[in-house]
């Protein structure tokens, strides 16, 4: 959020001396972020101030896992059925041509099938180049890949603000990155109970967030 957010306001600010976004909107997202980033710092916080065992704490990531979960359907729910027009843009992106929901779900398949085999290459390129430079596993996982990662949705959040559309500019980097703190480390967390070694995440519960 912080990269690409903070990219996309430059380039914008650069071009334009005023931009407009929907407050409430990002408002909702940020109270969002704030809500996972208190639930990703609990597992720690008990491990330091409390003295959990493993066990306790990996039923602890378990149920924050759910709780995170449940929030975000409930944050779609919100955003996309009961109050939709809180998170419309202006008027000026109303008027553009809407794709038909059946293109818009064949361009969103294709683009997925694509970008999983592309990650595929990717992390088979990444071990070795690793190995070779001696770059360590933390550095190559918050900023390679990362960056790499999101070198799309960066290119499109600063193309949308260079042509003064700041609402889906925050939508790409906040939405992105409430995405990840919401559903992405929830799913991971409960997933690796069924592909990852056996009690993977009580020998090590503060990589579970």
């Amino acid at each position: 959020m912080l990269l690409v957010l903070g990219a996309a306001m430059l380039a914008g600010g650069v071009r334009y001396s005023e931009q407009h976004f929907n407050p409430v909107g990002a408002r909702s997202e940020a109270t969002m972020l704030t809500l996972a980033a208190i639930a990703l710092i609990v597992p720690a916080a008990f491990e330091a101030a409390a003295d959990m065992t493993a066990e306790g704490l990996g039923r602890l990531s378990v149920s924050l896992s759910v709780v995170l979960l449940f929030t975000y359907v409930l944050f779609l729910t919100f955003a996309l059925v009961t109050h939709p027009a809180l998170f419309a843009g202006s008027a000026a992106e109303e008027e553009k041509a809407h794709a038909s929901v059946g293109r818009s779900l064949l361009v969103l398949t294709v683009a997925t099938v694509g970008i999983a085999w592309m990650s595929e290459i990717m992390v088979g390129a990444i071990e070795p180049t690793t190995r070779e430079f001696g770059f360590s596993k933390i550095f190559v996982g918050v900023f390679v890949v990362a960056i790499l990662g999101n070198a799309a949705e960066h290119a499109t959040a600063i193309s949308a603000a260079l042509r003064n559309r700041m609402d889906l500019s925050l939508s790409i980097a906040i939405g992105s990155s409430v995405q990840v703190a919401l559903f992405v480390a929830p799913v991971l967390v409960l997933t690796s109970h069924f592909v990852g070694p056996p009690r993977w995440i009580w020998l090590s519960p503060p990589a579970s967030f």
